[in-house]
C-alpha cells in the first residue's frame, strides 16, 4: 500500500539531514529491511559510514490499512543502529534514535507514539 504524506515525507527528510538512513515502505519485513541496509552501509565509502547515526524505516508489514470502523493509516516506524558483518555496527543507541524519530514526527505535524522501550516501534497516525 503506498503512503501519500507529504508531513511522513519531511519527518523522513529531516532526519535524512541529521544524518539517519531512511525508507519508507521499504522491502517486505524487517529481517530483509534489515540486511538490505547492512548492504548500502556496507557498499559506503569509510567516511560516509563514520556519519551514519542509525536507520530510520517502515515496511510494507508495518503499514496498518484502514478499515470501515477507523480509517486513519498507522505506521509503524523501525529504527536502531545497523549491525554489518564484519565491520560493526554504525549509529547510536535505540533510545536516541527513537527520540529523534518522535521529535522530527511532532515537528513535522504528526502524531507519534512510543513507549520509551528501546524494542518496540514507533506508532505514527497519519
Amino acid at each position: 500500500m503506498k503512503i501519500n504524506s507529504s508531513k511522513l515525507t519531511n519527518a523522513f527528510k529531516s532526519l535524512r539531514k541529521a544524518g539517519f538512513i531512511t525508507r519508507q515502505n521499504f522491502s517486505c519485513c524487517g529481517n530483509c529491511a534489515g540486511h538490505a541496509l547492512a548492504a548500502h552501509i556496507k557498499g559506503m565509502t569509510p567516511s560516509k559510514r563514520e556519519r551514519v547515526k542509525g536507520a530510520v524505516f517502515y515496511t510494507r508489514q508495518d503499514v496498518i490499512a484502514p478499515v470501515s470502523w477507523h480509517p486513519q493509516h498507522h505506521i509503524y516506524i523501525g529504527y536502531g543502529p545497523v549491525s554489518v558483518s564484519g565491520m560493526g555496527t554504525f549509529g547510536v543507541s535505540e533510545t536516541e534514535i527513537a527520540g529523534a524519530v518522535v521529535a522530527a514526527l511532532k515537528a513535522a505535524g504528526l502524531e507519534a507514539e512510543w513507549d520509551g522501550n528501546p524494542t518496540t516501534k514507533v506508532l505514527v497516525n497519519l
